[in-house]
């Protein structure tokens, strides 16, 4: 699974959180109430990619790695 290297920082109702790369999918997740099984799935990449893109379009500015330090 590719690791997630953007930082995600709150605006609006989400104003003052900031969500370090390694936990922008189980943050997501946390919020949605999504667990895996643990069975294999051959799309769970494919999930978790389009998952992290749609929970954090809304209010959220992305912020690469770089830009955090």
């Amino acid at each position: 699974m590719n690791t997630c290297t953007t930082a995600y920082r709150g605006i609006g109702p989400e104003a003052g959180k900031y969500i370090q790369p390694g936990n922008a999918l189980p943050y997501a997740m946390e919020r949605c109430g999504i667990c895996f099984s643990t069975l294999p799935g051959d799309c769970r990449e494919e999930f978790s990619e389009a998952l992290v893109n749609w929970f954090y379009s809304g209010n959220w500015l992305a912020i690469e790695e770089a830009e955090a330090s």
